[in-house]
Formats: C-alpha cells, structure tokens, sequence
C-alpha cells in the first residue's frame, strides 16, 4: 500500500497572518486543495492522511466530505510541535493496517505546485531502496557566519523539499523523535535515495512567498 501524510497542523507563525495559512486563496481554490487534489489524481496513492489544526480542522472537513465518507480521505488532529510529531501521530493513528513494506509518502500542505511525476518517483525509489527524499540544486553562493565568514562549497549543497518517503519499516527501525526523519543518525541516505525535484515545488512559508504565485 502506498499512503500519503499532508501536513497542515502548523501554527504558520512565520506566516503571520490572521488567516490559516492552508485556506488563503490561490486563484480559484484554497492552498489545502492543490496537493490533496494531485494527490487524489494519482492512482498509485491508495489512502490520504491530512493532519489539520483547530484553524481549519472544520472547513477541510466539509470540502472533503465525499472522500472522507469513502475513506479515501482521513482527516486527524496534528501536532504543533514540530511536522515530525504530526507525521509520527500519522503512523500511529494507521500502525493496525500498516504492513512492513508499505510505503508512506510525507508532503508539506504548503508546496501546492507539487506533481505526480516527483510523487511517483519518490515511490519507485522506496520500493527499491527503503527511502527517497527530494532535493533541487542550489545555485546561490552560500556564506557561513560564526567566528569569521567562509563560504562553502555551493556545488556540495542542496535544498530539501518534499515528498519524503520511506518503508514503515524504515520509521520503526529508526529515531522517530527528529524534526526531519532523514535527519535521524541512524538511517544514512546516500546518492541512490535522492530524487529531483522542482524550483516550481516551492513552499510557502512568509508572506512574501504569495508573490511568486503572480510570476
């Protein structure tokens, strides 16, 4: 079984705004809609996990209700504390119907430029190797600031994005207390878990990020 985790149970504080950041409008729809729809699209995705917060638990709930009534949907409280708290609250919500090998597809709620060709990928390459995660090329030079400035090496950095997925048995083997699963000292990616993603897989995380939905 395939089964994909989307997260909107963040506070969005560096989004500071009085509006939840999953119900602001992108053209004709809600940002929640955009990868919840992809995702319903794909025939290779069999069950949806959206975890949600107070803010927007109830309008989700009623713009789902059909698929929530299939149980193609299924809609949980998150965690504020961190997307690693939610995603394990995720697992543990699904652990009865889990089997070992099925792979579990994690999404940050707010990349609503998200394809099923990266999705798709992220699945092929767990299958085969226990875990994928996405990454872009970083093409800026990057500065470290501490003692005194050193720039680094840009061709040896990558920018992280999402989805990240991995094996059940892969998040029960592993530390599952990180804020990021890969992050774990005890599962080492190498080069065959990466896969590409996209420039246009952007996440919205300020403000200021709404601006690039006009370019």
């Amino acid at each position: 079984m395939n089964l994909a985790i989307v997260l909107f149970s963040g506070n969005g504080n560096r989004f500071c705004s009085k509006i939840d950041k999953s119900l602001i409008k992108i053209k004709n729809s809600y940002l929640f809609t955009y990868p919840i729809n992809t995702l319903l699209n794909n025939k290779n995705i069999e069950k949806i996990i959206v975890t949600v917060n107070n803010s927007n638990q109830k309008f989700i709930n009623t713009f789902y209700k059909k698929q929530i009534a299939t149980k193609k949907i299924e809609i949980i409280k998150g965690s504020n504390k961190s997307r690693q708290h939610s995603i394990n609250k995720a697992i543990k919500y699904l652990k009865n119907i889990l089997k070992k090998n099925d792979i579990i597809i994690t999404l940050d709620g707010d990349r609503p430029f998200i394809n099923n060709e990266i999705i798709n990928k992220s699945i092929g390459v767990s299958k085969k190797h226990n875990a994928a995660i996405t990454v872009i090329k970083n093409y800026d030079s990057i500065l470290k600031i501490n003692n005194e400035c050193k720039y680094i090496n840009r061709d040896e950095i990558y920018l992280v994005q999402t989805p990240q997925s991995f094996k059940y048995k892969i998040w029960k083997e592993t530390n599952k207390s990180n804020t990021d699963f890969f992050s774990s000292i005890k599962y080492k990616i190498t080069n065959k878990n990466l896969i590409f993603g996209s420039r246009k897989n952007f996440k919205i995380t300020t403000v200021d990020d709404l601006q690039l939905l006009k370019i």
